[in-house]
Order: structure tokens, then sequence, then C-alpha cells
């Protein structure tokens, strides 16, 4: 092909992808036409010194903060070095794709099952496309700070308030520091299935055999489901104390 072009005399020095710097984009497109390799613009500006570092020749992929999987840490480094960006390791293994979408510059903070508030939920769901831990929004606003305590990895299943079955009861306290409705353990062993349904907001209070008061029958009915033991009616009305 015919490679060299006329380029104008002028010097708007820009970085390639290859370490070198050349003095305006045009000089950059001859020799990515003449060279083997891809030469493309990494940025306007010549490039930092000493970037390049030779890598091994393993493909070990990493997912960069720039969302771009990169072979190795190696070449995600020398990137990182090149861009005038900080490009990060997300996570060993690739990106997901297309993960990166424009999101509106708006502030209307949410938190994460991760424990990390986002500036928005256009900025959480890239984090959850971005990272290898799955991360949902828990609620609008803020974290709580200091709600992520590390939880041992066993498995002793407690079931929670909110119908859903933690592995354990420390997970089910970040969950309860998290949310913005209290969370507490119902019983030891995972929940019943579909004991959670909606009830009218209507106050008839009855008396339950666990000696409680609930706000009426439908209530009752779901703390029957949600407990190991039976829990049934044992008069209209409140307990007596």
């Amino acid at each position: 092909p015919n490679c060299l072009k006329p380029c104008q005399e002028i010097y708007r020095p820009v970085c390639g992808s290859n370490g070198k710097t050349y003095s305006n984009e045009c000089e950059l497109e001859i020799a990515d036409c003449l060279c083997e390799e891809d030469i493309t613009k990494v940025h306007d500006g010549p490039c930092k010194p000493n970037c390049l570092k030779p890598c091994p020749l393993i493909y070990r992929p990493v997912c960069g903060s720039d969302g771009k999987t990169y072979s190795n840490e190696c070449l995600l480094e020398n990137a990182d070095c090149l861009s005038e960006e900080d490009i990060t390791k997300v996570h060993d293994g690739p990106c997901k794709p297309n993960c990166l979408k424009p999101c509106q510059e708006i502030y209307r903070p949410v938190c994460g099952s991760n424990g990390k508030t986002y500036s928005n939920e256009c900025e959480l769901e890239i984090a959850d496309c971005l990272c290898e831990e799955d991360i949902t929004k828990v609620h609008d606003g803020p974290c709580k700070p200091n709600c992520l305590k590390p939880c041992p990895l066993i498995y002793r299943p407690v079931c929670g308030s909110d119908g859903k079955t933690y592995s354990n009861e420390c997970l089910l306290e970040n969950a309860d520091c998290l949310s913005e409705e209290d969370i507490t353990k119902v019983h030891d062993g995972p929940c019943k299935p579909n004991c959670l349904k909606p009830c009218p907001k209507i106050y008839r209070p009855v008396c339950g055999s666990d000696g409680k008061t609930y706000s009426n029958e439908c209530q009752l009915e779901i703390a029957d489901c949600l407990s190991e033991e039976d829990v049934t009616k044992v008069h209209d009305g409140p307990c007596s104390r």
C-alpha cells in the first residue's frame, strides 16, 4: 500500500501504543502502515519515558479499569504508564463485554451490596459489570459507614426477617447494617419458601401462641411460616401482658 503520504511540517506530538513519540498524528499513521505491529494513538503529547518494559508471552488475562482486557498484568502496567488516565486492575480474567456506558453526571447516591456508595445507579451497574462479584443496589442513599465486617466462610444458614436465607449470622448482620429496614434472625436454618405475602395495612390485632401480638392475622401467618415452631392464633385482640 501507499504508506508514504505528505505530512504537514508541524510539531504536535502524539504518543503511540508502542511507547514512541511521533511528531504528529500523520507521522504515526505512516509508522502504523509501515510497521508489522499495529500502532495506535494513546494520547496527545509525548509519551512518558521508559514506559514499555518487556512482558512475558503468557496469557493470564486481567480486566482494566478502562474496560479493556489485557493479556497479562505486565501489559496493563505498560498501558497505565502510557495513558494520561490511571488504569488499574479491576479483577483477574477478561472484562465482561460492553461494561462502560455513558452515565449522567448527577449525584443520586445508591448503596451497593459490597458496602460501597456509588454516585448513581448507572455507576453501580458499571461496577457490577466490571467486577467479579455481583453488586446489587441495597437502597437509595449512601451506605452506612463500616458496615461490612469480614465474615467466616462457613455455612450455618439462618433465616432473616426479610424472608431471605443467609449463609451465616455474620452475613445477616452485614445485610442488616446495609439495609434501611431492620433485618433480624428469625431462626437457625434456611427460611421456608414463599413465606412473605402482601398483608393489608389494617390493625386487627391477634394474639399468637408464642405470646406475641400481631397487627393482623396475615402477619401472624407469615410469622408461623418463618418460624421453626408452630405459631397459631390464641384469640383476637392483643395478648395480655
